[in-house]
């Protein structure tokens, strides 16, 4: 049910352009007051704006850097001073009235049907969480309140006191139920027996955590924590990121502190005219929502600050005997990245240092080993390394063998045709030797006949 609610929501939502801080709504005068709540990672908050018919209960939800308008069930007729608070089943609510301040209407978000729990009455301050919903009533617009009501979200009456000199409700958390009387003072009481607790004062108070915090004469507490802002009119801690922060107001500006392990201011926004402000972690991020009057009108102020380290980007490749390492670290500003520093090693030996932001590096690499690279961001949120590795094993080296041509044939040999059993001369050469010394043997054997023949015809004459 919680996580189709808030997919409900997303989808509804209409996105704006990111932001990081800045003006968010104008709200018309004599309607300062704001409302907030976190779910699934989101904030939202909701106020009063003017419409072209009128004034009109408008919510807003914060999700990282980004701002969507979230649509409110319509209440049939104009509405106004919205207070948003989860369910015990996980779900977000809000509470309305009218211009006239008669009526209190509830409806579960994104769309459910507005339920009616008051008719015929005036509210004069109302609160709600889990499965309880606190109304102070009165009997005029203008009449301190004389009861204080309890409902539950199915509008059915559980609980109905004495108002006791309340004038306003402002906070329900954990069994505790914050109010403040007309003469100024605050009183803590049981959200469940409604009975007073303590009675104080104090410049400012509230509830974050499910515990009371109180500042007062420069000096903010909440539970173990004393911080000193002797600038300020005004703070509030809040927890985001499982770490501590402490949002301070006055003198025309807001700012953000980091309560833990020392005290580092993030940020320093400058505001004129800030009145008070809201602060809530959901997710990743801390959620401030900061109302200031300027003339007759009051603006809403929104701002975003990350809660937790940066993500920092690194990859490393080899190609063609070349080391490539990108790395990135997004949005330092934000983040109050202190320092960088990329280191690249070969077998444990640096080969490469860098201490920009972000960057390419391509680094001619001709060893074979392990490669790798530690990127090291700090930040106040807390310190990040990243690392990456690539093995790279040089191409194997060719020996090449020459090997001479092979001689050219020899020569062919002419020679007369010869009767099948004949040899040929290759054969002759090959088996008897030489011919030439057959033929001066033959030679010489010729020359004997004829000389025989010669000394016989001698004779005869």
């Amino acid at each position: 049910m919680r996580a189709f609610a808030l997919a409900l929501l997303i989808l509804a939502a209409v996105p704006a352009l990111a932001f990081w801080s800045g003006q968010i709504a104008q709200i018309p005068f004599g309607y300062p007051s704001i409302s907030t709540a976190s779910l699934g990672g989101s904030a939202y908050v909701c106020y009063t704006a003017q419409g072209l018919s009128g004034v009109a209960a408008v919510c807003t939800a914060l999700s990282g850097p980004s701002e969507y308008v979230v649509p409110v069930p319509p209440a049939g007729n104009a509405s106004t001073l919205p207070v948003i608070f989860t369910t015990g089943n996980g779900t977000l609510a809000l509470l309305w009235t009218t211009p006239g301040l008669e009526g209190l209407y509830l409806s579960l978000l994104p769309s459910s049907k507005p339920l009616e729990l008051l008719r015929g009455a005036y509210v004069a301050s109302y609160v709600g969480a889990g499965d309880r919903v606190y109304v102070l009533r009165s009997l005029c617009p203008i009449c301190p309140p004389t009861e204080l009501l309890v409902f539950n979200t199915t509008g059915a009456l559980l609980d109905r006191a004495p108002a006791r000199g309340l004038a306003a409700l402002l906070a329900v958390q954990s069994g505790l139920l914050l109010g403040r009387l007309a003469n100024g003072s605050y009183v803590l009481m049981n959200s469940s027996s409604l009975a007073p607790i303590a009675v104080f004062n104090s410049s400012w108070a509230g509830l974050s955590g499910g515990s009371l915090f109180t500042f007062s004469e420069g000096v903010l507490r909440w539970g173990n924590l004393s911080f000193m802002l002797p600038w300020a009119s005004g703070a509030t801690p809040a927890v985001a990121g499982n770490k501590t922060f402490v949002v301070a107001w006055g003198n025309g500006s807001l700012s953000v502190y980091l309560a833990e392990g020392g005290r580092v201011e993030l940020r320093r926004y400058p505001l004129p005219g800030v009145l008070y402000a809201e602060a809530l972690g959901a997710g990743d991020y801390l959620y401030i929502v900061a109302v200031a009057q300027s003339g007759p009108a009051y603006s809403l102020w929104a701002f975003v600050v990350p809660a937790t380290p940066p993500r920092p980007s690194l990859s490393v490749s080899i190609v063609n005997a070349t080391l490539r390492v990108s790395w990135a670290v997004p949005n330092p500003e934000q983040y109050n990245v202190t320092s960088v520093a990329l280191t690249v090693y070969h077998n444990g030996s640096l080969i490469f240092s860098s201490h920009a932001l972000s960057g390419n590096a391509s680094v001619p690499i001709n060893a074979t080993g392990l490669y790798t690279a530690r990127l090291y961001v700090a930040s106040p949120l807390g310190d990040v390394v990243e690392t990456g590795e690539a093995s790279y094993t040089p191409p194997a080296q060719t020996t090449t063998t020459t090997v001479p041509p092979p001689p050219p044939p020899p020569p062919p040999i002419t020679s007369t045709s010869a009767p099948s059993n004949a040899t040929s001369t290759h054969a002759v050469e090959a088996q008897t030797g030489s011919p030439w010394l057959y033929r001066a043997a033959g030679f010489a054997v010729a020359s004997a006949a004829l000389a025989v023949l010669v000394v016989a015809l001698r004779r005869k004459r």
